[in-house]
């Protein structure tokens, strides 16, 4: 073997160095690109986990108190969520004479960057009042 050849079998060239640069620049690239939708979806799941549980805790709250049809209440979370509370009558074929009715209380929380709130609705009996 002349000494030529070995000197030249000895190291990278400049081609091979360049392409095994952008290959490891494209591989970084794209692992960079997965983490950041990663922490993206996490991020969307936290807000939409924070609706809710917001709109959880007030529908238990409003079901607590005494019920009222045409009650609207708005405001705003601690974590920054507007919130609507709506009570309309829920009509179901009843006595007339019967001193409870049906009332449907909805909740609808926006959480942050979401076009869709999340609502929640349930069908609640309130007595009457005479």
């Amino acid at each position: 073997m002349d000494p030529l050849t070995a000197y030249r079998q000895r190291g990278f060239t400049l081609i091979e160095v360049v392409v095994a640069f952008a290959i490891f620049t494209i591989c970084v690239g794209a692992i960079y690109a997965a983490f950041e939708a990663a922490v993206h979806r996490s991020a969307r799941s936290v807000s939409r986990e924070h609706a809710w549980l917001t709109a959880q805790s007030l529908l238990a709250r409003v079901t607590a108190e005494p019920l009222s049809p045409g009650r609207n209440e708005s405001g705003t979370s601690a974590e920054g969520l507007p919130w609507h509370v709506d009570v309309k009558p829920y009509s179901l074929p009843t006595d007339p004479s019967n001193p409870w009715h049906a009332l449907l209380v909805t909740v609808r929380v926006r959480d942050t960057g979401s076009t869709a709130p999340v609502e929640l609705s349930s069908i609640e009996l309130s007595r009457l009042q005479r």
